[in-house]
């Protein structure tokens, strides 16, 4: 069986997941291999691809016709249809930075050799990679879709509450893109759908474009460490944190995402008797202020993953006070270290938290973290549990075999 796996970079939690993915299918003696368009590593199993000039105005190599053609294109004119959906999306991201992509793409992926070679293709993040009507109309090999956030269900956002801030500034540029996915996916049969959780499968069930496609549920996987459970009194020396008050953990790369939750988790903490409480941040940023002087350390976003489990076994609680998420992967990461984690009610959230392992919060709100905080504080948890339970759902080897099985149906 030979899979390719299409994703358009290898950074962010979307990129670490499938090489995690091909990783493990490679040990299952799978031959995988993954087409990026961004990678800061190339060999013979993960390929960069080259984007081309298709979708885009050849400009003449006539001098006095060359510089008025040049000035026309600065206006928006003497362009093609993709490039005045970019021209258009280029002044609105300028206005309102919406986090927004289109589905036309100068890659000729559905050209690329490893199309030709693969068995089954699974596609991941291709906001901006794959060209919809190109694609879908020119391979005819069984695709897998994995979606790791939002997008595939809109024209261009990825997230609810830009797509409701902004809607009516992108309405136009909205509802063409909605239209050119619609059209391309109508006419294609052979998709398979990967949902990451119990509330991705269920917008997928209900969306218009996916409506009756078969659908699996499978969780990302993560890299359990080998090691034992390290006690915290000794990590905390080492690190020169504080053994007498309890340690919440924030992770992102863009701790100042508004998405992912900071300024909300500093307000809850704010309302709360803090004294006794430290935040530890990891990400690239700046901590925004707060009302008190809350006891705050901060480094700089790292990829060394030795380091991340040292932090995670260091701290009381993970906190994860995201506004949307597909599945992510820094909860279990902290699970797998014996962490409990406290969530607000994000996509994945119920399939991977319990009584057992940490908190689930009412809502997103600063009020609603806080209450989430106060409840974990006044839980007891089995580290060695969590630890345990988390390696068994969510190993590579496990994953792995629940994608082995899909391929398999899917080619049969």
């Amino acid at each position: 069986m030979k899979v390719l796996h299409i994703t358009y970079t290898t950074h962010g939690g979307a990129g670490i997941a499938v090489l995690r993915l091909h990783k493990a299918l490679l040990e299952q003696g799978i031959e995988s291999k993954v087409l990026v368009g961004q990678a800061n590593i190339v060999s013979d199993d993960i390929v960069k691809a080259t984007e081309t000039m298709r979708g885009r105005y050849k400009v003449p190599n006539i001098s006095v016709l060359d510089k008025i053609i040049r000035a026309l294109r600065r206006k928006g004119k003497c362009m093609t249809p993709m490039e005045k959906m970019e021209f258009e999306l280029a002044k609105l991201d300028r206005k309102y930075p919406a986090y927004f992509d289109l589905p036309l793409s100068s890659f000729e992926l559905e050209k690329h050799p490893l199309v030709d070679w693969a068995d089954v293709i699974n596609i991941h993040w291709i906001s901006g990679y794959v060209d919809f009507p190109t694609f879908f109309a020119n391979v005819k090999k069984p695709v897998v879709w994995t979606m790791h956030d939002l997008n595939p269900m809109y024209g261009g956002f990825h997230h609810v509450r830009l797509r409701e801030k902004y809607y009516n500034q992108y309405e136009s540029l909205e509802k063409e893109s909605y239209n050119v996915k619609k059209k391309a996916l109508a006419g294609f049969s052979n998709l398979t759908l990967i949902a990451l959780s119990s509330e991705m499968e269920r917008l997928m069930k209900e969306h218009e474009f996916y409506k009756g496609r078969q659908i699996f549920k499978i969780h990302n996987c993560v890299e359990p460490s080998a090691s034992p459970i390290v006690e915290k009194a000794a990590l905390r020396n080492m690190l020169e944190w504080p053994v007498d008050k309890k340690i919440l953990l924030f992770v992102n790369k863009n701790m100042n995402d508004s998405e992912k939750g900071l300024s909300e988790l500093l307000e809850s903490l704010d309302m709360m008797d803090s004294d006794n409480i430290m935040l530890v941040c990891v990400g690239d940023g700046y901590i925004p202020d707060s009302k008190k002087q809350i006891d705050v350390r901060h480094y700089r976003s790292v990829s060394d993953a030795i380091w991340l489990k040292l932090l995670y076994s260091a701290a009381d609680f993970l906190v994860q006070p995201s506004h949307q998420e597909a599945f992510p992967l820094t909860p279990i990461e902290a699970l797998c270290c014996g962490t409990p984690v406290i969530i607000t009610p994000v996509s994945g959230a119920k399939d991977m938290i319990n009584e057992d392992n940490g908190v689930v919060s009412s809502g997103y709100t600063p009020v609603d973290i806080s209450e989430a905080i106060k409840l974990a504080f006044g839980r007891r948890y089995d580290s060695e549990r969590i630890r345990s339970c988390a390696i068994e759902n969510y190993s590579p080897q496990h994953v792995a075999k629940q994608y082995i099985d899909v391929y398999q149906h899917v080619l049969s």
